[in-house]
C-alpha cells in the first residue's frame, strides 16, 4: 500500500528532482513528475512539456495544474528558484 501521493514539478533532468522522485518511490510513495523539458525519469511517470524560455511557465501552467489534480496528491512539491 502506498504511503501517499506526492507530484513534483521540477525539470526532470535534475539530479535534484531525480533523487527526490527516486528515493520518494524506493519509500513506496506514489510519485509524478512534470517538468518542461528533460527526458522522462526511468521508472517514475514523468509528463514533458516542450520548452520554450520562460513564457512555457505561463504557457502550461494550467494544463500542469489539471494534470496534478487528475493524479490526485496528497503533497505538491515545486523544485523551481
Amino acid at each position: 500500500m502506498s504511503r501517499g501521493r506526492v507530484v513534483i514539478f521540477g525539470w526532470a533532468d535534475s539530479t535534484h528532482v531525480q533523487r527526490w522522485a527516486i528515493g520518494l518511490s524506493a519509500r513506496e510513495f506514489d510519485i509524478s513528475v512534470i517538468s518542461i523539458g528533460g527526458e522522462p525519469i526511468e521508472g517514475i511517470p514523468t509528463t514533458i512539456y516542450p520548452r520554450g524560455g520562460k513564457a512555457a511557465y505561463f504557457r502550461y501552467a494550467m494544463r500542469a495544474a489539471r494534470d496534478a489534480s487528475r493524479f490526485k496528491p496528497d503533497l505538491v512539491h515545486c523544485h523551481y528558484a
